[in-house]
């Protein structure tokens, strides 16, 4: 918003706003996505989900407020970022169902999808998958993040349900040698 002060709300203004909000996103969630395994750092990885969701939200109404400048309502029926968005939603809705009581089963099935279903959207996003989204070396590390906290949340499902073991990487790596 601050971006929005400097600038102004015009175009540029908004383009600016919705290029750091999308790396802003892409930061918070990678850490929120890799947070079940990083319980040493994060007490909570519903803090960097928060986080991630508010700075969503604000790409959200800057992608609106594009949209109402250009007089060209069609760019919110982008696919990608409707199903982004309804992930998003999913999100936020076992957040508050949390706040207020129990979630249900199936609402923590359809987040663990949300979570993956948007890892693949951003990281495809970063991966110059879309068209719109210039290629500059800061996306290559932001692509590697992404990249990075999915090893990690991955290895730590398969070490909690025993498939990871650190015994078998050792054979392994021992049987290499």
């Amino acid at each position: 918003m601050v971006e929005l002060w400097l600038r102004g709300a015009g175009e540029e203004g908004l383009r600016l706003v919705l290029r750091s909000t999308a790396r802003t996103s892409a930061v918070l969630f990678a850490g929120a996505f890799a947070a079940p395994a990083l319980r040493t750092f994060f007490q909570s990885g519903d803090s960097l989900l928060l986080a991630f969701l508010a700075s969503q939200f604000i790409h959200l109404v800057g992608v609106i407020s594009l949209a109402v400048i250009r007089h060209r309502p069609t760019m919110l029926a982008d696919p990608p970022g409707i199903v982004a968005y309804t992930f998003v939603a999913i999100m936020v809705l076992r957040l508050i169902l949390e706040s207020v009581g129990s979630v249900p089963q199936w609402l923590r099935r359809a987040e663990s999808i949300s979570l993956y279903g948007f890892w693949v959207i951003i990281t495809g996003a970063f991966a110059h998958f879309f068209p719109g989204i210039r290629r500059i070396p800061l996306h290559y590390l932001i692509l590697a993040i992404l990249v990075a906290a999915l090893v990690v949340r991955v290895r730590t499902a398969l070490a909690a349900r025993g498939v990871w073991k650190s015994e078998t990487l050792a054979h392994s790596s021992a049987d290499v040698h």
